[in-house]
């Protein structure tokens, strides 16, 4: 089973929602063929199919999420933001929406509406540490590994039985050169889901590297 975006066969899903498109047409399924082009072609191309999609999803709240995530993947921020808000007027109990909408503040140095953000996703769920999780995901796409190993132990600490979280911790501290501290995440992770390929497959290259 695909662990990662990174591990799945996007062009295999891309062709399969191209065929269910075919079979039964649905706004909601060109969404999902939108999403899936955009991990194989990159998030212009999804976005033009996105947007085509408008005055069919714009109560959706879904299509506005998907479209913001594409948005800021384009370096589109305030587009971006504009569509996050959008979909949390939608569904304001996105603990989702909420963590990636405090991701985009935090990435962008907006302190005030960062801490909002997070304070809107811990008012519905005061141990979700997925929040920090996913603004530390996020933050390491901008190659601030040292702040998105921060943000993972924040999440850890929030909730330990999330084994993402160390997973996480242990890519970015091996991304700053700890390796020690990188190693021990990793077994973490891995203890709590052996079946995690890409925890399985870093732990082997230490281990590899070892001999």
């Amino acid at each position: 089973r695909a662990t990662s975006a990174s591990e799945t066969d996007w062009r295999q899903i891309v062709l399969l929602y191209e065929r269910l498109g075919e079979l039964r047409p649905s706004p909601v399924t060109a969404l999902n063929h939108a999403v899936a082009v955009a991990m194989v072609d990159g998030p212009d191309a999804g976005l033009t199919l996105i947007d085509a999609l408008d005055d069919d999803l714009d109560g959706y709240y879904l299509f506005h999420a998907a479209r913001a995530d594409l948005l800021r993947r384009s370096g589109q921020m305030v587009d971006a933001r504009a569509a996050y808000e959008r979909a949390l007027a939608l569904n304001p109990n996105s603990l989702e929406g909420h963590a990636k909408s405090a991701a985009l503040y935090y990435v962008e140095g907006k302190d005030a509406e960062y801490k909002q953000a997070i304070s809107a996703a811990l008012k519905i769920n005061p141990v979700y540490g997925e929040a920090f999780r996913v603004v530390g995901e996020i933050t390491a796409r901008y190659y601030r590994f040292e702040e998105a190993a921060e943000l993972a132990r924040r999440a850890i600490a929030m909730d330990r039985e999330n084994p993402r979280s160390q997973a996480d911790l242990g890519m970015y501290l091996m991304r700053t050169g700890d390796e020690l501290n990188a190693r021990r995440a990793l077994e973490l992770s891995f203890r709590a889901d052996p079946y995690d390929v890409v925890t399985y497959n870093l732990l082997s290259l230490f281990e590899s590297l070892e001999k």
